[in-house]
């Protein structure tokens, strides 16, 4: 809408001055990023430039239109098309906050059960890249990365003996890891074992 309005405003002849002014640039931008993305689209953050030029270009097109003169009617048209303006501007980040609130409260629970048994150096999983780099995070664990399966469970042991790994973290319940390495945290966290690699579980 923003864009439709500003391109329209751009038209009349008494805009022609804008033309050569930054306002026309960022409309262009806004017009560029918007039309390129949508077939090609990405990931989100790569429209946070046109986050950040909608609304002071919103808010511009509306000042113009509120220094119009009018009749007292029609100059409440505009005013709705602020509080619309506004009301869209607020409405998409208030709903992001309060369908994620709490969202990494589970997480950082595990973090602290995991804290308890003093777990350093490099760490891996088989899977679950993003929740094993969370609760790394949260420990301040040097997270090396996911392994998959590999082939009976063999090539994972390599990879980790290869890349001097001291814990691993297994997600997939059916996976069995092929060495004798002991497993430390003993159904503390539901649906994760926890291996020591340089510890033996047969020694123990």
């Amino acid at each position: 809408i923003v864009i439709i309005a500003g391109a329209a405003w751009l038209c009349l002849p008494f805009s022609k001055p804008i033309l050569q002014s930054s306002v026309f640039f960022s409309m262009l931008t806004l017009a560029i990023y918007s039309g390129g993305y949508v077939l090609i689209f990405v990931e989100e953050r790569y429209f946070e430039i046109v986050y950040f030029l909608l609304m002071p270009m919103g808010f511009y097109l509306a000042g113009l239109l509120l220094r119009l003169k009018k009749k007292l009617y029609l100059r409440a048209i505009p005013i709705a098309l602020l509080g619309l303006f506004v009301y869209s501007c607020w409405i998409e980040p208030i709903d992001y906050l309060v369908r994620w609130k709490g969202v990494d409260r589970g997480r950082f629970e595990q973090s602290k059960k995991l804290a308890r048994y003093d777990i350093r150096g490099k760490v891996a999983s088989d899977y679950r890249w993003g929740l094993t780099l969370e609760i790394a995070f949260y420990n301040n664990y040097k997270y090396y990365g996911t392994t998959g399966h590999g082939e009976g469970g063999r090539d994972v042991w390599e990879e980790l003996q290869e890349n001097d790994i001291d814990y691993y973290f297994v997600w997939d319940p059916k996976f069995k890891f092929g060495s004798d390495s002991k497993e430390i945290i003993n159904d503390e966290i539901k649906g994760l074992r926890v291996y020591s690699l340089k510890e033996n579980s047969k020694i123990q």
